[in-house]
């Protein structure tokens, strides 16, 4: 079985190469580029992130300014605060949890990806791929879509902003204040 580290980073400039290891990050500027199944924290600093191509990486983003990309793995990306979060997916299927932050900026990648905006606000760009994007919450969300049937809900919000994609978006609002597609 891998050996499982466990890092806390909290300041300094770091470039971390990581296996199957769990890492705290409070602060500082860090390089992170994962080779395993990862947890990893961003609770500070400025940092970029590389996803796991070999293992699915758990990433929560909490403050701090933050760039993750994804890659053929197939992800969790949890954003709950932090302002210019950019998000560039991979060819993996990831799921994207978004429940805070501003300013939020989210490219998928060429996966059947998974987008759930409950609160914050954010900008999607759906990338190829039968992607499905749920809105339950936050104000000001743009989303765009791509090629690939895109599957959008909006259940909540205010001022959300929809452009379907090449292929079309089947989209259905069930609460949501002052949306346009």
């Amino acid at each position: 079985a891998a050996t499982v580290d466990s890092l806390t980073i909290s300041g300094g400039s770091n470039t971390i190469t990581t296996g199957t290891d769990t890492l705290s990050i409070t602060g500082g500027t860090n390089t992170v580029t994962g080779t395993g199944s990862n947890t990893i924290s961003l609770a500070g600093g400025t940092n970029i992130i590389n996803a796991s191509t070999t293992g699915a990486d758990t990433i929560s983003l909490s403050a701090g300014t933050n760039t993750v990309y994804g890659s053929a793995a197939n992800s969790t990306i949890n954003i709950t605060a932090g302002t210019a979060n950019t998000i560039t997916g991979g060819a993996g299927a990831e799921t994207i949890n978004i429940s805070g932050g501003t300013g939020n900026q989210v490219s998928t990648g060429a996966g059947n990806d998974i987008i759930n905006i409950s609160s914050g606000t954010s900008q999607v760009n759906a990338g190829d791929g039968l992607d499905t994007i749920n809105i339950s919450g936050g104000t000001g969300n743009v989303i765009t879509g791509s090629k690939g049937l895109d599957t959008l809900t909006i259940t909540g919000g205010t001022n959300n902003q929809i452009t379907s994609g090449t292929d079309g978006m089947a989209i259905t609002i069930k609460g949501a204040v002052n949306s346009s597609s």
